[in-house]
């Protein structure tokens, strides 16, 4: 796709993940102090197979449309392995069928952003799963 690879890496406690995912990210200055305060919206989608090409082709356009400073993007987690080994009845966690789970996402700074930053979000998925919509409709 012509977009440039980078990788960071970090550790923290769940429970500050969980709070504040990416801090960088929703950074505000205010008074000459920066803050995290996370405002964002998730939508997560568990596949069990990979995306076709026209799903991939939706990626690069959505993140070019984004409004002003909201950001956003798409997570990946892969299971496999032991994991797989599992019953999907045997614990909370049934989606032992999909090799992976994608979160997407948005955040934004400001108040004002928020609605934009939803309606990025809900069209940058609906996009994605287009063709599933659709063949859901057919049946």
């Amino acid at each position: 796709m012509g977009v440039t690879h980078s990788r960071e890496l970090s550790t923290s406690s769940w429970l500050d993940f969980a709070v504040d995912p990416f801090p960088e990210v929703f950074a505000t200055q205010a008074a000459g102090v920066t803050s995290s305060k996370a405002r964002i919206k998730l939508k997560d989608a568990f596949l069990r197979k990979r995306y076709s090409d026209r799903q991939l082709g939706c990626a690069l356009p959505a993140f070019g449309q984004r409004p002003g400073d909201v950001g956003g993007g798409i997570g990946l987690c892969t299971f496999g392995g032991k994991v797989n080994s599992v019953a999907p009845d045997a614990t909370a966690y049934p989606h032992r069928d999909s090799p992976i789970s994608t979160s997407y996402s948005t955040g934004w700074a400001r108040p004002e952003d928020e609605a934009r930053s939803l309606i990025w979000l809900r069209n940058f998925y609906r996009d994605v799963f287009a063709e599933k919509r659709r063949r859901a409709r057919a049946r």
